[in-house]
């Protein structure tokens, strides 16, 4: 008997290893998960946008899986690559879509607005 329909023991059990990398993109299962990637699909590129915005600010933005709302990041900043502190969550702006959500951070230029 004949099935289109897909079960569990049909997928590979390499695409259950959050570490595995099955497309050679350098980004494993677990966070093409939480970025709303295809696991198969070599799509590294424009994971995020970083920009700056008239000497006002520096941005970054990028999108979750709004499914992927058990696994969280940490964005951390440093001035020498040596010591690193974590940005505030309070400072990501959030903007949820049906399958996804935008996240953006903007960090002012002057560390005196901080």
């Amino acid at each position: 008997m004949h099935s289109d329909s897909v079960t569990v023991a049909d997928i590979p059990h390499q695409l259950f290893d959050p570490s595995a990398d099955h497309d050679f993109d350098s980004l494993p299962n677990l966070i093409e998960f939480k970025l709303g990637r295809d696991s198969l699909l070599t799509d590294a590129r424009n994971l995020s946008t970083f920009g700056y915005d008239l000497g006002v600010e520096y941005y970054l933005s990028w999108n979750e899986n709004a499914m992927a709302h058990d696994i969280s990041f940490g964005i951390y900043e440093s001035l020498d690559l040596n010591g690193w502190n974590e940005i505030p969550q309070s400072w990501i702006r959030s903007v949820p879509w049906l399958d996804r959500i935008e996240r953006n951070l903007s960090l002012p230029d002057d560390k005196s607005e901080r």
